[in-house]
């Protein structure tokens, strides 16, 4: 039995993916974002310099695309944005640096950010009047809740809160284009 590693995700058994080169070497797959990678193990373990390897090389990829020059500052600061399941705004991601033993300064930070944001590698947001916050640009609409109490930000994505935006846009004459929806929530009282 072999192995699929989807990068980001669990790892899955499938049966096809191994061939037994020696008694005791496997080549194992490895499929991240579409692209097979091949390596060989003696234990079935993963390698994980191999897949830092793989990530690098598909982040490469994706600021080649964006027309920005691979450095190690914006490789670091997007392999952060990648991994992180929260929006983060540039003193969390310097901080983060930081705790990695980085040296990656706040003003490069910030000059890393505005240009994936120019590249729309990143999108910024502004919530009330908190600090910009930044997410990978993934490609998929959502909108968002901020607690007004904690400052968590909760993206949701509602079929109906959709077409009512654009039915009232059309009812106004327009054709909605794009929209920002920002809901700002606190918690329920707990019910006694």
């Amino acid at each position: 039995m072999g192995i699929l590693c989807t990068l980001g995700n669990e790892i899955n058994p499938q049966p096809d993916m191994r061939k037994n080169v020696k008694s005791s070497v496997n080549v194992v797959f490895f499929i991240s974002k579409g692209v097979p990678v091949k390596r060989v193990t003696s234990d079935n373990t993963l390698c994980k310099t191999y897949i830092e390897e793989s990530i690098m090389a598909l982040q490469d990829q994706e600021l080649k695309r964006a027309g920005l020059k691979v450095t190690l500052p914006r490789i670091k600061i997007l392999q952060i944005l990648e991994s992180s399941e929260l929006h983060l705004s540039a003193e969390d991601i310097y901080q983060q640096l930081r705790d990695a033993g980085e040296e990656v300064g706040i003003a490069t930070v910030y000059r890393v950010l505005a240009q994936f944001e120019g590249a729309s590698l990143v999108i910024r947001h502004n919530f009330d009047n908190g600090p910009a916050v930044y997410e990978i640009d993934r490609g998929d609409h959502h909108d968002h809740m901020v607690c007004a109490v904690t400052g968590k930000v909760i993206e949701f994505h509602d079929v109906e809160i959709e077409k009512l935006q654009r039915k009232i846009a059309e009812k106004y004459g327009y054709q909605l284009v794009d929209h920002n929806l920002v809901l700002y929530v606190k918690p329920m009282p707990a019910e006694n």
